[in-house]
């Protein structure tokens, strides 16, 4: 058994010392790049979003993106990355750069048709009140039909049966 795990022990540091320590350098192998490059946007009536990215034969890839913060800014993102792996990271959020504010008019709209489906919803539960009301009201009356036939079925069983 301890001849085992120091067989392990020794495959494990022979392993380990070609790993080399965090922070060396290492050599870089000559890696072919192709440049490339893309980019889209997605935008609606609130919310505007893009991102691009170009990468070039040497590898150094850059890119940005943008979207529209819920205040009305717009904060946009650059970053880099250079082909021996350095990190470009830079935020630009540009407070003059403005979502267009809702206007009154659209607002008020908004508002208007919320109105006329709260209205609407009302409307129809009153209406269904109303109908529950007078469902109710011929139940009790089908009762007490249902109550006077059984008397009177009770009285013709009597006058039936005692003769």
């Amino acid at each position: 058994m301890k001849v085992l795990f120091v067989l392990f022990a020794l495959v494990a540091a022979a392993s380990a010392s070609d790993l080399g320590q965090y922070g060396d350098e290492q050599e870089h192998q000559d890696v072919e790049h192709t440049p490339y490059e893309f980019s889209y946007a997605v935008e609606d009536d609130d919310t505007v979003f893009s991102q691009s990215e170009q990468g070039d034969e040497e590898g150094d890839v850059e890119g940005e993106y943008a979207v529209n913060l819920p205040d009305g800014r717009v904060q946009t993102k650059l970053l880099g990355m250079t082909a021996h792996d350095e990190f470009r990271n830079h935020r630009d959020t540009c407070p003059e750069m403005r979502l267009p504010v809702l206007g009154e008019s659209r607002r008020q709209k908004n508002n208007e048709a919320a109105k006329r489906s709260r209205d609407a919803r009302r409307a129809k539960e009153d209406g269904v009140a109303v109908r529950c009301a007078l469902l109710e009201a011929e139940n009790v009356q089908l009762r007490l039909e249902m109550a006077w036939l059984k008397n009177e079925t009770a009285r013709l069983k009597y006058v039936l049966y005692s003769t």
